[in-house]
Order: C-alpha cells, then sequence, then structure tokens
C-alpha cells in the first residue's frame, strides 16, 4: 500500500477532523454542539466517500462512527435511536456490492439483536459480553448472524473517554468468539465447503477478523488496516479538550501493550512497518499533535520497530520524531511552553538541539513567564550561543516591558554590561520620576525593599551593585514618609556621592520639602553642592535632566522643544532659590 493509497489518506484527514472536533468541543463545551456534530459528520462522509465494494473493513468503520453519532447525539426518541443502530447494522457492511438485508432480509436474531442493542445504548459493556458468552454456547451452524451481531456490538460500543479495561473486555470477547468459531470451522478447513454461498465471504472476513484480535500473526501480516489507527485514535482523543491533550497524552504512553508476546509484536512490525512511519511523516504536515497522537498510539501497540532502528524521518529515529512533534505542539500553546523545554532537554539530541535553535528566540517573546526555563534548557543543552542569544532578546523585551529586574538578570547572563547599566539607570529613574515606587516595577520594588529576601540572595553581586542607588533611593523615600531625617541625610549623602549626576536636580526637589528646622545646615550645602556639580556637567547630561523634568510629575514647564537646555537651567535656579531660603530661616 503506498502513500498515494486513498486508505492512507482516509488516516491522516480523519486525524484532522479529530482535532477540528476537539477544539469545537473546547469552544463551546456542550453549549453548542452542533459544530462538533458537523465534524463527526464530516468524518462519515470521508469514509462513505472513500467506500468501495472491496473495502469491507471500511464499511465497517462507517458502522462503527455511525453508532458513536448515535451515543453522542442521539434521537429524540429512543425507539428511533434503537432502530437506526439496527438499520445501521443490518445494512452498512457491504459485500461485492450487495447489503446484507438484500440478501437475507432476516438474517440474525431480531429478538437477540434487539436485546444486544438495548444493551449496548445502556453502556452495559459487561452484560453485553455476557449475553455473548451464552450465545456462543449455543451458537447455530451457521455462525453469520452470532459473528455478525458480536461483531456490531464491539464495535459500535462508544470507546472515546474509556478506561483500558474496556479494550481488554472488547480483545477478550473476540476471543471467546474465536474459541467457538475454531470449534465449529477448523482453521484447516475450506469453509466454503461447510457454508452457502452467501455467507462464505462474511464468514471468511468475520474469521480473519478474529484472528487479528487475537493477535494471530499469520493473518496481522496479510492484513492492512491503516485506517484502523486513525479510528481508534479519534475515539481516544475527540472527546477531551484540546488544552487537556498532553495529559492525555502522558496516559496513553503508559498504556500496556494488547498484546506482550513476541510473535505478536513481530506480526504488527511486519504489518505496519515503513506504512505508518510514512503516513505519520504525511500527517506531521497537516497537523502535528495529531502525529504525535497516532504515532505513540502505533507504538505502544509494538508496531515499530525499535526506535534506533528506524531511520525513515529522521536521524534520532521514530522515537525522536514523535517526541520533537510532541514539543512543537506544546510550544504552539504558550501555556506549556515549559513543559516542552523539559522535554527538549531530556531528550538532548542533535534534533532537539536543533528545533531549539529555531523556537527559543521566538519563545521568549510569545512566553516571557518562562524566560528562565528557556535559558536554562539552553545552557542544559550545551548551546552557548543560543543561551547567549535569547538571554538578550529575553532581557530586552522585559526592559521594554517595565521589568528591570528580571532584564537586568538576563543582561547579566547574556554578558550585555551596556545593557545591563542603562537599564539599572532606568530603573532609577522611573522611581525618581513617578514617586511612587510601585508604579515602577512592583516585583523589583519588593525584592530591593527584602519582601523576597530567597531572590535577593540568589542576586549576582554585579547586579546587586547596580541595583544599589534605587535600593538607596527606595529608602529615602520610606524615610521621608516616616520624617526619619537621619535616614533622609544617610540616604542623601549615599546618593549625591554616585555617579548619576542627571538626576541630581530631581534629588534635590525630592527633598526640599523638608523643613529647614529639621534639615541639617551641612545637608542643605551639600545640596547646593550638588547642583553646582551639575552646573558644570556636559551638555548631554543636562540634556538628559530636561527630559527627566518634563516627565516628573509636577515639572510640566512649557518649552517649544525638548532639547531646550534653559528648562533645565531655570529648574535649577528655582531649587537654588528655595535653598538658600532654607539657610536664611
Amino acid at each position: 500500500m503506498s502513500l498515494d493509497d486513498k486508505l492512507v489518506t482516509c488516516a491522516l484527514e480523519a486525524q484532522n477532523i479529530m482535532v477540528e472536533y476537539a477544539q469545537a468541543r473546547a469552544d463551546s463545551p456542550f453549549d453548542d454542539e452542533r459544530c462538533a456534530f458537523e465534524c463527526i459528520q464530516s468524518y462519515l462522509d470521508l469514509l462513505e466517500g472513500l467506500a468501495s465494494p472491496n473495502e469491507p473493513l471500511l464499511q465497517e468503520a462507517i458502522t462503527v462512527v455511525k453508532c458513536f453519532q448515535c451515543s453522542v447525539f442521539p434521537p429524540e426518541n429512543r425507539e428511533a435511536q434503537i432502530r437506526l443502530v439496527r438499520e445501521w447494522t443490518l445494512s452498512m457492511i457491504v459485500f461485492d456490492g450487495t447489503r446484507l438485508d438484500d440478501v437475507e432480509p432476516d438474517f440474525g436474531s431480531r429478538v437477540y439483536l434487539d436485546l444486544l442493542t438495548e444493551t449496548l445504548l445502556l453502556g452495559d459493556i459487561s452484560k453485553v459480553t455476557e449475553i455473548i458468552a451464552s450465545y456462543c454456547d449455543s451458537a447455530p451452524a451457521d455462525l453469520g448472524p452470532l459473528l455478525l451481531d458480536l461483531c456490531t456490538v464491539i464495535d459500535s460500543y462508544p470507546m472515546q473517554g474509556q478506561p483500558y479495561s474496556v479494550f481488554m473486555v472488547w480483545r477478550k470477547s473476540a476471543l471467546l468468539l474465536l474459541e467457538s468459531l475454531k470449534q465449529k470451522y477448523p482453521l484447516d478447513c475450506d469453509l466454503k465447503s461447510n457454508l452457502n454461498d452467501s455467507n462464505a465471504e462474511l464468514i471468511s472476513f468475520m474469521h480473519r477478523t478474529l484472528l487479528i484480535l487475537s493477535g494471530d500473526a499469520a493473518a496481522i501480516k496479510n492484513a492492512a488496516p491503516n485506517w484502523c489507527i486513525a479510528l481508534n485514535a479519534f475515539f481516544i482523543f475527540a472527546d477531551p479538550l484540546v488544552d487537556m491533550l498532553p495529559m492525555h497524552y502522558e496516559q496513553v504512553k503508559d498504556l500496556p501493550r494488547i498484546n506482550e508476546g513476541d510473535t505478536y509484536e513481530d506480526a504488527c512490525r511486519a504489518l505496519f512497518g515503513n506504512q505508518i512511519v510514512a503516513a505519520i511523516a504525511e500527517l506531521n504536515s497537516i497537523h502535528p499533535t495529531s502525529a504525535v497522537v497516532l504515532g505513540e498510539l502505533c507504538s505502544n501497540n509494538g508496531l515499530f520497530d525499535s526506535y534506533d532502528e528506524v531511520s525513515a524521518i529522521s536521524d534520532a529515529g521514530v522515537s525522536g520524531f514523535l517526541a520533537l512533534q510532541y514539543v512543537e505542539f506544546l510550544f504552539s500553546d504558550k501555556r506549556l511552553v515549559g513543559l516542552g523545554t523539559q522535554t527538549l532537554v531530556n531528550l538532548n539530541t542533535e534534533g532537539a538541539k536543533n528545533l531549539a535553535k529555531k523556537e527559543f528566540p521566538r519563545l521568549v517573546l510569545i512566553a516571557p513567564d518562562f524566560s528562565e526555563d528557556i535559558v536554562m534548557a539552553a545552557q542544559d543543552l550545551g548551546l552557548l550561543d543560543l543561551d547567549l542569544e535569547v538571554s538578550g532578546i529575553a532581557a530586552d523585551y522585559l526592559h521594554a516591558n517595565g521589568e528591570y529586574l528580571r532584564a537586568m538578570e538576563f543582561y547579566y547572563r547574556a554578558n550585555q554590561l551596556d545593557k545591563l547599566h542603562h537599564c539599572a539607570k532606568e530603573l532609577f529613574k522611573k522611581i525618581l520620576i513617578a514617586r511612587d515606587p510601585y508604579d515602577a516595577d512592583s516585583h523589583t520594588v519588593n525584592v530591593l525593599n527584602a519582601k523576597i529576601p530567597s531572590h535577593v540572595a540568589e542576586l549576582p553581586a554585579a547586579i546587586m551593585n547596580m541595583l544599589a542607588p534605587s535600593a538607596v533611593l527606595l529608602d529615602l523615600m520610606k524615610a521621608l514618609l516616616d520624617e526619619n531625617i537621619k535616614t533622609v541625610h544617610a540616604d542623601l549623602d549615599a546618593l549625591l556621592h554616585t555617579e548619576l549626576v542627571e538626576f541630581y536636580p530631581l534629588l534635590v526637589q525630592l527633598v526640599i520639602g523638608v523643613p529647614a528646622n529639621i534639615m541639617a545646615r551641612k545637608y542643605v550645602v551639600m545640596l547646593m553642592k550638588a547642583l553646582n556639580k551639575w552646573d558644570d556637567a556636559p551638555q548631554s547630561t543636562k540634556q538628559q535632566t530636561v527630559e527627566y523634568i518634563q516627565l516628573a510629575d509636577g515639572c510640566d514647564m512649557e518649552t517649544d522643544s525638548a532639547t531646550d537646555l534653559s528648562i533645565g537651567t531655570k529648574f535649577v535656579l528655582e531649587l537654588r532659590h528655595d535653598l538658600a531660603n532654607k539657610i536664611t530661616l
């Protein structure tokens, strides 16, 4: 079977429809089921469009999905629901272009079928199994009705969201019937010699199906139901919300295999092998999430060779390919970026590193809350250049969004010391101009006020040194509120001995309101000297001061140009006048 085969295309498109259905449920869970119903109907239309007389398994798949549709969106009355299921079970399986109910209108026991249908609709799988078992014990010579009824019940049971035990019941029922079938018809006998022509092909098909379900190697090797994998994935993953998919993905990964026997696994590998690998590669171009689901479902059921031996997709093999597709799915939702980066670190393959190089620069912009995870993942993967790159990108983003402390940490990590120094100065400016520290950056302010001591202890000395002026400024503001003049004097002394000359006029303005009888004369003189130092500063420094004055609250002086240095001169002159008044008082 080639990649161009319609059945493979069906498997791929089915997975895409699965995702659309799940998205519809996520967008409007149970409020507007119309979208979900249309998705299932699209799936049915797709299957029916591919149907042919030579594809009985495909026809059975249509029956399965219709019963699923009936269970999720039942008709208004129960009788109509039962009638629909009966009609589907009796009319949807096609052989040589002829429907079974056309061949034999009274096919099977109507009472028995009604009992199974009612039990099925009630959802009591154990009761269904009990009915099947009792019927097997007294099976008629012509096993056609029994086989049809059994497969109808097993395949029609809504499997979505069901625990693994349900699948085991499904397989146990198949094995039970297989034993009965073996007793009636030895495996080496010619079925057509024991049955009339109308039912011979049906029995042959059912016999082969049951052999596959029981794990018979030869039967598996001779079959190629690629679409079954897609159908199973549809049932398992259609109902959960999209954002819960990673959780369900992990659960499915840990499910026990259908059969631990080497014979069964060898047969599965021979059956699917490169076909499934190629199909997953094709599916990845349609929807990566579905590729992961489909691939892991196959993997967990022994449908691949050793991961190291399969290289049809990439050097990393199927395992690496599926894992990377899973990571790409996680990266498509910014809430799951942290999990995705950790998965890449756990993989630590060339494929993982290449994906990190491709995605990390983008992710630090769309998921800044995970910047630390992304940067640490780059380091753990040994990608030092990428570590520096994403640290710088994250720092620029955080700086632009007013998260100064986090930006400084990333600038330090990226070894961008000039930007680190500039960011520290920006923080100081923001606090001084805002006058309400928490308007600047509440997280940074809490750290500087030692409200997050653990964070302070983790900061490198270089960052702490650059944060020192902002910390002193915060302390000064608190001292002014508390009228703690001793602390005011100490903090002023520290700030006016820094190189932040462009801020001196605004610092003087900040404390100008301290009453003269409280402000010590020597500190008034110190403020005057600070203004003198500003007078001697370069024009570029004074220009910065002018910009700060215009930004500061209460400093809305009229000007025709932001470069008018007279604004700064006038501002400083007024400060000098106020200070002179304090000295003369």
